[in-house]
């Protein structure tokens, strides 16, 4: 265990507690000692009143309710034990991975479709441009075009 805390100190872990059973045999004793990075080293912190430990990088309160560790909320409201709130957040942060994915996807093909739409407008353009009334030419003949095949009654 040593070794894990000064690789947890070098790397910068603001903080780490453990789940600690110090039972013997069929008996549990759970404990949740709190360390705290200060000056380089690791210092214990104290529970609060209610067996509790705030993991301040994600504002959860874990604590020890009779044989499991159990999540509590800024309001004290249970949130579920240890297990279930990490499996939420590991969802919800590969949730938020995708989206952003899928925004970056999105992005990139709306940026290409407005960049060949304006690629084949500038293709149209140089075609219909040849003469030095530029486009006007081809857009008469067009117009021309289409009025002599349609039927004129008398």
């Amino acid at each position: 265990m040593v070794i894990k805390v000064e690789h947890y100190a070098r790397a910068g872990a603001a903080q780490y507690i453990i789940v600690d059973d110090t039972g013997r045999g069929e008996t549990q004793q759970l404990r949740l000692p709190d360390y705290r990075l200060e000056e380089g080293a690791y210092r214990l912190q104290a529970l609060d009143a209610e067996r509790r430990v705030l993991l301040a990088i994600s504002d959860i309160w874990p604590g020890i309710w009779r044989d499991h560790v159990v999540c509590y909320d800024a309001t004290g409201r249970e949130i579920g034990d240890y297990v279930t709130v990490v499996g939420q957040a590991a969802k919800a942060k590969e949730a938020a991975a995708r989206a952003r994915r899928e925004a970056a996807v999105r992005t990139e093909a709306e940026e290409r479709a407005t960049g060949s739409s304006g690629a084949c407008r500038g293709k149209e353009r140089a075609a219909g441009s040849g003469g030095a009334n530029g486009g006007r030419e081809a857009s008469a003949a067009r117009s021309t075009g289409a009025r002599s095949r349609i039927p004129r009654s008398r």
